[in-house]
């Protein structure tokens, strides 16, 4: 869902919730809830006509003045937001990434033991076996991607395994797979280089994917094909 149909889907629940508070608000009884403090304990009053009758022992009735307290301070937060809300989706213009950014990316630049690239796929050989299955994936369902190319990184040059561009609006993801997460220190680099990329602005499941192989070694072709259709199409 991109982010646009994901506010106007929010917007609409928040309208449709406001609708239920008011109608909700009709049904509550008159009067407003006064809690008292005294020898440590807190008592229920309701306040009306300048009178205070006490909610002591009307557990029922206590309720539903605190459901009615509670939507008396819910609905005018409410307002606000769906005010704010529509006005900011009257202006809004999603981002179009410029297809220039996407060509300056020269895939296949990592330099390090070129040796261990044995999985070959599509004329691209990958380190791992998962890897390459990704990139199966990935074209079946028609998503351009680049292996292991090389990007800055707060002044760092980085290699992540795939970078990927979202067909319907052109937006540009970092995938990296993560075999080994059952060995310490593979765990302690991935981590810190997730640490890296939140420092650089890649956040999880918003423009950064991870995956992982299974305890065996192998990889869950369910789980790559439900990221994709939820963060890819």
């Amino acid at each position: 869902m991109q982010f646009k149909e994901y506010a106007q889907s929010h917007l609409s629940y928040m309208q449709r919730l406001l609708k239920h508070n008011c109608l909700q608000l009709e049904k509550m009884p008159p009067g407003k809830l006064v809690k008292k403090k005294a020898h440590g304990k807190i008592y229920y009053y309701v306040s009306e006509k300048d009178t205070l009758r006490s909610l002591l022992g009307k557990y029922e009735l206590q309720n539903r003045y605190i459901e009615k307290e509670f939507l008396e301070l819910e609905n005018p937060k409410l307002t606000c937001n769906i005010q704010l809300l529509e006005r900011f989706l009257r202006k809004y213009e999603p981002l179009i990434v410029s297809p220039s950014l996407w060509d300056s990316i020269e895939a296949e630049q990592n330099p390090y033991r070129p040796e261990d690239k044995r999985h070959l796929y599509r004329q691209i050989r990958f380190r791992s076996k998962s890897e390459a299955v990704i990139a199966s994936i990935l074209t079946s369902y028609g998503i351009e991607f680049k292996y292991e190319p090389a990007l800055d990184l707060n002044g760092q040059r980085i290699y992540p395994d795939f970078v990927v561009r979202r067909p319907r609006d052109g937006k540009i993801f970092i995938w990296e797979h993560f075999g080994m997460i059952y060995d310490e220190s593979y765990l302690d680099k991935t981590f810190h280089k997730l640490s890296e990329y939140h420092l650089s602005g890649y956040d999880l499941w918003d423009n950064l994917i991870i995956s992982f192989d299974q305890s065996d070694g192998s990889i869950d072709l369910t789980v790559i094909e439900k990221i994709i259709t939820l963060f890819l199409l």
